[in-house]
């Protein structure tokens, strides 16, 4: 079964709730062809700030991970990232997310935003045996966040779904690259290609992504660290700038639009440190190709943890990695 809820809200409510729901999953865990594997993997900062190109990670064997209490594996910067497999679910970790941001707009200079996020969330790790005589029986639950901004209007429109994987109702497939929540859902339709659909009560989204600049690894080689202890980590990999074009349709009317897209997607085990309470992630697309994926996590008291990273992308797709000493976040008001 899958449960299914609406709401209309305003920009700064769904701001709260999103940040909400994020911070309420953070605390609670740590986190048809294959996808292009074009990797760049962003320099590690040493005494000056360069710039280098570097070579796709590619593992020969598989790495065993150190497990948490709960028999789920951890974010240790042990494990290199492959594709196409890591497009795909990890159901040996406890939280994951495929989190699609964008920024559209029509011909005539309408604008809208969206959100498209489906989560999985374990609830056994695959060492439990589960009954083999139900397909309902399942090791995890998925949940999903559709959001539309009509920037014109003015109004938010915000939807949530829930359901178990089976049968066949929500999943996270590497090859051919799959994510759905019911109806809801991304889908690669050639080499580089993909479509992502969601509707719900009048409003629709449908789009055509093109990948335009490949995958770039996050922190260290894809290892996020988010905290003191090691394992307070994710392991995490971005698709900054996907072409969008496809149509937006809200209560009956329907608009021809073209934007960017962002694609994040991460994976993990590891709690927020104790003293950690919110998390604020920025991307950015510029006009001339390049892109900036920039988060800091708020402390108890007021601070900024030393956590806080970044990574710019240059057109060319060189990456820089940037640190807390690097960049400051300040809040202006009207």
């Amino acid at each position: 079964m899958t449960y299914n809820d609406s709401m209309i809200v305003s920009q700064s409510r769904l701001l709260c709730i999103l940040l909400i729901a994020l911070m309420l999953l953070l605390s609670s865990c740590a986190p048809a062809t294959a996808p292009s594997t074009e990797v760049m993997v962003p320099a590690v900062k040493v005494s000056t700030p360069t710039m280098e190109v570097q070579t796709p990670v590619i593992a020969s064997t598989p790495i065993m991970t150190p497990t948490t209490n709960s028999g789920f594996m951890v974010a240790d910067s042990s494990r290199p990232l492959t594709f196409p497999a890591d497009f795909g679910a990890h159901e040996d970790f406890h939280t994951e997310w495929w989190y699609y941001t964008g920024n559209l707009q029509t011909t005539e200079g309408r604008h809208f935003g969206f959100e498209l996020t489906i989560f999985r969330v374990g609830l056994l790790p695959p060492t439990v045996e589960l009954p083999n005589d139900s397909q309902w029986s399942s090791r995890e639950i998925y949940f999903a966040h559709f959001a539309l901004s009509d920037i014109d209007s003015r109004h938010v429109y915000a939807f949530q779904r829930y359901s178990r994987p089976g049968p066949g109702l929500a999943g996270a497939e590497a090859e051919p690259y799959h994510i759905w929540l019911d109806d809801w859902n991304i889908t690669e339709r050639t080499s580089g290609v993909y479509q992502l659909q969601a509707t719900q009560v009048g409003i629709a989204l449908d789009l055509t992504l093109t990948d335009e600049m490949g995958v770039i690894l996050q922190g260290e080689n894809g290892y996020s660290r988010k905290g003191k202890n090691p394992t307070n980590a994710s392991y995490y990999y971005s698709q900054p700038r996907l072409r969008a074009e496809g149509l937006v349709k809200i209560n009956g009317a329907q608009y021809q639009v073209r934007g960017l897209v962002w694609n994040d997607h991460e994976f993990s085990s590891g709690a927020l440190d104790e003293n950690q309470i919110g998390w604020d992630w920025f991307s950015l697309q510029f006009e001339d190709g390049s892109a900036l994926m920039l988060f800091q996590l708020r402390e108890r008291g007021g601070g900024i943890s030393e956590s806080a990273s970044g990574t710019f992308v240059s057109a060319d797709k060189t990456t820089q990695s940037l640190h807390k000493s690097d960049f400051e976040i300040t809040e202006e008001t009207a």
